[in-house]
């Protein structure tokens, strides 16, 4: 199911970029990766937030693991703005820890934002 959504979000991203006029194969390509990563990088917070509300550390540690993949993909991304994003979303990712007591509480407004605006970043 998982990847028929990303696969659905990618057709309809090369879509809206070739019907936006961007013509170039690099620009469509590099368009369409911002948004397949963006797609990754939303089920990654979703993934941390269901951590957050079970409290397992065990399950935090990997969505932010796999969040941290995420970003070092998008950081492929040639473009100022998904760099300026993703140096942001790393930033906030970074504050995100399992507490001395082994309890998952971070606040994921943050992250959330972040998701936000990469989502904004990555669309035409």
């Amino acid at each position: 199911m998982k990847r028929t959504r990303l696969a659905t979000a990618g057709a309809a991203a090369l879509t809206v970029l070739t019907a936006a006029g961007l013509t170039t194969a690099c620009d469509v390509q590099q368009a369409v990766d911002c948004a397949r990563i963006a797609l990754t990088i939303t089920g990654n917070v979703d993934d941390i937030q269901q951590a957050v509300n079970d409290n397992d550390p065990d399950a935090f540690e990997a969505a932010t693991g796999d969040l941290q993949a995420s970003l070092d993909d998008l950081s492929g991304i040639d473009d100022e703005d998904v760099r300026r994003v993703a140096d942001s979303f790393a930033d906030t990712a970074d504050t995100l820890q399992v507490n001395e007591e082994g309890t998952v509480q971070v606040d994921l407004q943050p992250l959330s934002d972040a998701a936000g605006e990469l989502t904004e970043v990555c669309t035409p």
